[in-house]
């Protein structure tokens, strides 16, 4: 004899509240990535993870479906640490530049000192010197 159990509707592979938990998730790992944001990108992907384990441990995810999506966030992982890791390096070399980029300041220009001229009194040389020369009466 059969059973009618067989016979009965197959479980789901991914619960319906469970898929849109999941896809709201997955649409913020995604939008995160698209903002070039690629270690929010990750924060988002670990708590997605989080959530596919909980919904595994509470039958709305089967076990084949579990492992299709944990291989896609680990492709999607490694992904954004490759991502990340370009960032810093990119990071590290802009800075490197604008470092060497900086112009050292220079030394100001030696300013020329004028030594003070004598003050002679206004005397030319020809001058009306009442100690020396003829006398007037004679």
């Amino acid at each position: 004899m059969l059973s009618l159990a067989a016979c009965g509707p197959a479980e789901p592979e991914l619960g319906f509240d469970a898929s849109k938990r999941l896809q709201s998730r997955v649409l913020t790992v995604t939008d995160l990535a698209a903002a070039n944001d690629p270690a929010g990108a990750l924060v988002a992907l670990a708590e997605l993870e989080e959530q596919l384990e909980v919904a595994g441990a509470n039958g709305e995810v089967s076990f084949k479906r579990h492992q299709s999506i944990m291989t896609a966030i680990e492709a999607v992982r490694t992904d954004l640490l490759s991502a990340q890791a370009a960032a810093q390096a990119k990071a590290a070399a802009d800075a490197a530049a604008a470092a060497s980029a900086t112009p050292t300041p220079a030394a100001p220009p030696e300013e020329k000192v004028e030594e003070p001229k004598k003050d002679d009194g206004g005397n030319d040389g020809k001058g009306d010197d009442e100690g020396k020369g003829k006398d007037k009466d004679g």
